[in-house]
């Protein structure tokens, strides 16, 4: 089990900015770009930006901006910090960040400033990335501090667009000064940035909690602008023009500032630079063997791969920061017997970690109106993606009324209710067969309309590991067992009422589903046995990949 059966020499996932710019109106510079504001070809939304302009109600002036137009990135504007840390008096960046930062990981492209992490040694460290400033170049005080920006989706990288107070010493040192976190994400958690500020508490110590905000999105992977407006009475943040967080100055100012008789506004009233870096690991996202940084190009039946997303379910309990246990019969979740007639009660208490498995039992056990309980999980809320290879190593029970599934589902219902959004049966079986297991595509307009395509596929025996899997592209999906295709479904073949795009509905964000029913429309409502007493499900791992070029 664990991190010795992931394949790969080199880590390659990139962070990339389009545009930044920062506009204020009450402002104290430090240095002012004189650059002239240029439009991005690749983007038509991201034309010239304007000298003077009004954002969210505020009137702005432009007082610093870098579109990343030219060949190199600006040093005149830029500084690239090297090393591991200790040569500014920190350990690990004081984060125990994994990488060791160069210049060699930033170029600029294609009007993008890309950022670079790679599985390379580098003196003591085994990771590469870079980090650059604005410190002693450009600082302000107040204004609307923004930058457009895609990620990537990679367990252990951990991208942030942040500001730092130009002066080190005027509140006491770090975090006494502050600082701005317009924004952070974890690699591994797709769907969620998060906003915060730091600053001293009534000791002196760090504060952060009580103003760390998340906001839920599609894909970082996609392209957002991550901003803050700052004045002396109030920060706020936004994504993508949505403000998900407002704090006060009266909320931000401690009595540590108040005893001493500083500004109301402190320490949020002096000049902030600015910072964009791609970490890899560090304690924003723990330092527990699931968050290490993963080995990330393979090669599987010829397709070149960069992972997304492990779960190697190597620690003492499930990680319910990765998955959601779902409860009861459906009855939460708009369902009657969860849509299928079956005959458990979901409780988390069924799912385990065991010598290095998930392990799902099914048990004979009367929990309210149901004789039956199991376990249900899903990444929903934490991990979602569209193309690539999805696969998991499992072991099933044997006998009859057990239905388990690996699956996906779309994360939203973009085309409409189920099935017109889509989902994608990797693996189901009926346990009273143990030669056979199944796999399906529903999809076409909502329930009761929908329709299906599905395969019967012969295995040697269920009750033995195998691995399943597929492989999703825009035009085909391809589902194997142990490396062996069995079934290939084309796009021409699926459709959505609520879309004629041609790879609709299965072009959006799936995420993983895995269970172990008790009876259900699959098994022609056949239940356990009368002397059945459990059933276990092993799942070994679960990893997702995606196309390596799609990625880079």
């Amino acid at each position: 089990m664990g991190n010795s059966k992931l394949i790969g020499v080199l880590l390659l996932m990139v962070m990339i900015i389009s545009g930044l710019f920062m506009s204020g109106c009450n402002f104290n510079s430090k240095n002012t770009n004189s650059n002239t504001p240029s439009s991005d070809s690749t983007d038509p939304s991201a034309s010239s930006i304007p000298t003077h302009t009004v954002i969210n109600g505020n009137d702005y002036v432009l007082t610093f901006n870098d579109e990343f137009d030219g060949a190199t990135l600006d040093t005149d504007v830029w500084y690239c910090e090297n090393g591991t840390g200790s040569d500014y008096g920190l350990t690990d960046w004081g984060n125990e960040e994994k990488q060791y930062y160069t210049s060699d990981n930033v170029e600029v492209s294609d009007g993008n400033l890309v950022i670079t992490a790679r599985k390379e040694s580098r003196v003591t460290k085994d990771y590469t990335s870079a980090r650059i400033n604005t410190k002693g170049k450009f600082s302000q005080t107040y204004g609307r501090f923004e930058a457009r920006i895609k990620m990537p989706a990679v367990t252990g990288l951990w991208p942030a667009f942040w500001l730092l107070p130009e002066s080190e010493s005027d509140y006491g040192g770090w975090p006494k000064n502050g600082e701005i976190d317009i924004m952070e994400a974890r690699g591994r958690v797709p769907t969620t940035t998060e906003s915060t500020l730091h600053r001293a508490d009534g000791n002196g110590g760090d504060i952060w909690t009580d103003t760390n905000k998340v906001a839920n999105i599609e894909s970082i992977k996609d392209w957002h602008v991550y901003a803050v407006e700052w004045n002396k009475t109030e920060i706020k943040f936004y994504v993508d023009e949505t403000c998900i967080s407002t704090m006060t100055s009266a909320q931000w100012n401690t009595s540590y500032y108040q005893s001493r008789g500083f500004s109301m506004s402190a320490p949020f009233d002096k000049d902030f630079y600015i910072i964009l870096n791609l970490a890899v690991g560090g304690q924003y996202d723990g330092t527990n063997a699931t968050n290490t940084p993963l080995p990330s190009i393979v090669n599987i039946n010829g397709n070149k791969y960069v992972m997304t997303f492990s779960d190697e379910f190597d620690g003492d309990a499930l990680d319910t920061d990765v998955w959601y246990c779902e409860n009861g019969t459906g009855s939460n979740y708009g369902l009657t017997d969860w849509g299928n007639y079956e005959l458990e009660y979901y409780l988390k208490d069924n799912a385990r970690i065991d010598d290095g498995n998930l392990v799902i039992t099914a048990m004979a056990e009367t929990v309210r109106t149901k004789n039956y309980t199991s376990a249900r999980i899903n990444t929903k809320e934490s991990f979602g993606q569209t193309y690539g290879r999805f696969e998991a190593r499992i072991k099933l029970p044997s006998g009859q009324g057990l239905w388990p599934a690996f699956w996906l589902m779309p994360v939203s219902s973009f085309y409409g209710t189920w099935a017109a959004s889509g989902e994608i049966d990797i693996m189901e079986a009926n346990c009273a067969n143990v030669n056979q297991t199944t796999c399906a595509l529903h999809y076409g307009k909502t329930w009761p309309y929908n329709t299906y395509v599905a395969n019967t596929n012969s295995v040697s025996d269920i009750t033995d590991y195998h691995v399943y899997a597929i492989e999703w592209k825009a035009e085909t999906i391809d589902w194997y067992i142990d490396d062996v295709k069995v079934y290939t479904v084309s796009a021409d073949t699926w459709w959505t009422d609520g879309s004629d795009a041609a790879s609709a509905p299965f072009d959006k964000n799936f995420y993983i589903v895995l269970n172990l029913a008790v009876g259900g429309n699959y098994l022609n409502g056949k239940k356990p046995s009368s002397d059945f007493e459990y059933a276990e499900m092993f799942v070994d791992y679960v990893r997702v990949y995606q196309y390596y070029n799609e990625t880079t």
